[in-house]
């Protein structure tokens, strides 16, 4: 009996999930956790939003990891700025001002990390140490 088409997914689709999964990986090693799910354990009991000094709780989070994060400090710094200012526009209206969860935090944050320490070669993931553009 043959499955109906919408059970099937393309062979694309696949490779879009395992495109997605390398980068996942490479997202953990450069904030020092083996697995997404461990970076998400260890992140979920930070307190939400920004502390006196106008940084994130997450931010601090990160930098108290030291040497486990591979994102020098001043590169988490930047970040953390740009996400603040962003969520400063974002509230800058709003009646009922929103947060970040750390999960939102962290995803925000994906897009900055520069790929400068990712390639893949010869078929093979490579995953180098962490160097700004």
């Amino acid at each position: 009996m043959s499955r109906p088409s919408s059970l099937i997914i393309p062979h694309s689709s696949f490779q879009q999930l395992e495109n997605r999964l390398v980068l996942l990986a490479w997202l953990n090693s450069l904030l020092g956790y083996p697995s997404n799910r461990a970076l998400l354990e260890d992140t979920k009991t930070v307190d939400e939003g920004f502390r006196a000094d106008g940084r994130n709780f997450l931010y601090h989070h990160l930098i108290a990891c030291g040497s486990q994060v591979k994102i020098p400090p001043d590169d988490l710094a930047r970040y953390d700025e740009n996400i603040r200012a962003h969520l400063a526009a974002i509230n800058r209206n709003r009646p009922e001002l929103i947060t970040l969860r750390y999960f939102q935090y962290l995803l925000r944050s994906i897009p900055r990390f520069s790929l400068t320490g990712y390639s893949i070669t010869e078929g093979r993931t490579a995953v180098r140490p962490y160097s700004p553009t």
